[in-house]
């Protein structure tokens, strides 16, 4: 367990403190103001608590940190993965049933707070905090349960198609139109939970042409910068203002090629080099890992 958390430390680690540094020197060259809770907050994986009271629609006047509220959601998560892997090693059915769990008890959550405080929805409480939102996660660690059970994996070959997958879709989207406060805090994450683990399904396991598209190379790049492209895009478009004022089409080409090759001299220069040490700690990942 220690090597898992030792490993995770590495991965997640050298790119979040590097940018945090960044954004810290920089206001501090700039001579802009420094709410230090928020670089905290990132560093100790508390930014979906510190971001979480602020109005739905807000984020003006705070750092470039927000967006790495669910980085700590994540983390969380795999505060509690661990210790229940330990348990339920080798028993996929046990391990499905306690994500299940979760599911149901973060939708009844959300549901009992929405009505008994219904000022939050004006808020990011339900969107940020980890006991509403950690669900999410378990879907796909549920997913997975259900693939190493022949029966549940039988089930999974039966509703994988592309008509599941334009269904999910379309669900997904059908949540985002929704504008209902109620509905988008409470309901619509664990429907978009079921819709995406759905469409994963289909592509995962009825191959065709997403799946032949995201196998091609440049889409595989994409994947092994996306943590990189994650954390950095974030203060792309302070950088991009900083050094030009730019509109309409030429912003948003700026926005993409300095994202990008932000989240190139990262990847090279720091997870890559960092690779090597994370698999004498016992990874076995591939690739951006």
């Amino acid at each position: 367990m220690l090597k898992f958390y030792g490993r995770r430390a590495m991965r997640l680690y050298p790119v979040v403190f590097v940018y945090t540094f960044f954004v810290v020197a920089a206001y501090l060259f700039l001579g802009m103001d420094i709410n230090w809770p928020e670089p905290l907050s990132v560093i100790f994986y508390f930014a979906n608590y510190f971001y979480a009271p602020m109005p739905r629609q807000g984020g003006v006047g705070t750092m470039p940190f927000e967006p790495l509220w669910s980085l700590a959601v994540e983390e969380h998560f795999y505060f509690l993965l661990p210790a229940a892997m330990l348990f339920l090693r080798r028993r996929p059915r046990e391990l499905l049933a306690s994500m299940i769990v979760i599911c149901v008890l973060c939708l009844v959550y959300r549901i009992v707070m929405a009505m008994l405080h219904p000022e939050l929805l004006d808020t990011r409480f339900f969107y940020f905090r980890t006991e509403a939102r950690i669900d999410s996660l378990a879907y796909g660690v549920a997913l997975a349960a259900m693939c190493e059970m022949p029966e549940w994996r039988g089930r999974l070959l039966k509703i994988a198609s592309p008509i599941t997958l334009v269904i999910a879709g379309l669900v997904v989207l059908g949540t985002l139109v929704w504008r209902d406060p109620f509905f988008r805090e409470t309901i619509r994450y664990s429907i978009q939970g079921c819709a995406i683990a759905a469409a994963v399904v289909s592509i995962l396991f009825r191959p065709g042409w997403v799946q032949y598209i995201l196998n091609t190379s440049p889409f595989m790049f994409v994947g092994y910068i996306s943590y990189s492209l994650y954390v950095w895009s974030i203060c792309t478009h302070d950088v991009v203002r900083y050094v030009a004022r730019l509109s309409g089409w030429v912003e948003v080409l700026a926005l993409f090629l300095v994202a990008f090759a932000m989240a190139c001299a990262s990847y090279f220069l720091l997870e890559k080099p960092l690779q090597s040490l994370r698999q004498r700690m016992g990874s076995v990942a591939l690739g951006r890992q």
